[in-house]
């Protein structure tokens, strides 16, 4: 457990002169306490100062003085959290500081952090129960619904998954995460997992919902293409893509799924250029696959008449 500036040094065995001995002590101590969280206020302050000039080992030097001055203190471990986690991308130093601010003060944003970092580490047993906590306390905290629902789908509890994302979505439908600033990440969680599933009518909805709330987002507009292509509804699929494709020019799946949903639909011309579009903008590292499945659906276009 942390130190505290109000424990009492040895026994408080009886008499009047024994607690007018021990009141004093408390005033001495208060007094020292408040010097304390003072300077290691100060420390603080200064720390975060150089972290947003650029500095982060000075940051960090001013933030383990501010940890070493006021032992009590949350806030300097959670800031050396982020830093760590962030910036160093040294998880393991981060896991143990968010626990010793946690210890210090149960805070639903330190259950949060210590959630984020255990997820990123595998451990999403011990995520989940984080998660619970901050939910419990706060059902409206959408994105704690949100990594629970991460972490229970990469643990195989899907239909628990399933409910934490719906969740999240009622709790905040324009939610974003993290360093990705799109918003409805719920929305489409939900509907990538319904789409694993083959429970294609499920995503439909799930992306159509997701759409009505967060019209711009160009991956929930692939998700609903890939839902009506899954069911086969070659037509809306090619003008979900295209949806998505004004919203996003550069989204290389978008286009290798509307050359499918062309040849689907006999347009073969059309399928033609949308793969030489997806050769031309496609990360070749990041999409091996589909670049071997689009030079071969291309030779077999070549050969093949269009529908009139």
């Amino acid at each position: 457990m942390a130190h505290t500036c109000w424990e009492i040094p040895g026994g408080t065995k009886g008499g009047q002169t024994m607690l007018v001995l021990l009141t004093g002590w408390l005033l001495l101590s208060g007094v020292t306490c408040d010097r304390d969280r003072t300077r290691a206020v100060r420390q603080v302050n200064k720390g975060l100062k150089q972290y947003q000039a650029g500095d982060v080992q000075a940051a960090i030097q001013l933030l383990e003085d501010a940890a070493k001055t006021d032992p009590d203190f949350a806030k300097p471990r959670y800031q050396l959290g982020q830093m760590q986690e962030f910036d160093l991308g040294n998880r393991d130093k981060a896991e143990q500081l968010y626990r010793e601010a946690l210890e210090i003060d149960e805070q639903p944003k330190h259950h949060y952090a210590l959630a984020r970092v255990l997820e990123s580490r595998g451990k999403h047993g011990e995520a989940i129960g984080q998660l619970r906590t901050i939910v419990e306390g706060n059902e409206s905290h959408a994105r704690a619904w949100f990594r629970l629902g991460n972490n229970q789908e990469a643990m195989g509890r899907h239909p628990e998954a399933i409910d934490s994302y719906m969740r999240s979505i009622r709790a905040r439908p324009r939610m974003s995460i993290g360093d990705d600033s799109r918003r409805g990440v719920a929305y489409h969680a939900l509907g990538d997992l319904y789409i694993r599933f083959g429970f294609y009518d499920k995503a439909l909805k799930a992306y159509d919902n997701g759409i009505d709330n967060n019209p711009e987002v160009a991956r929930l507009h692939r998700g609903r293409g890939l839902a009506q292509l899954r069911l086969e509804r070659y037509e809306k699929a090619a003008g979900s893509f295209e949806r998505a494709l004004k919203r996003d020019s550069d989204a290389a799946t978008a286009y290798f799924n509307l050359a499918v949903a062309r040849r689907g639909m006999g347009h073969l011309d059309a399928a033609l250029r949308a793969l030489e579009k997806f050769i031309k903008v496609a990360d070749r590292s990041g999409n091996r696959a589909r670049m071997i499945a689009a030079r071969k659906m291309i030779r077999e276009l070549d050969n093949t008449e269009e529908t009139p």
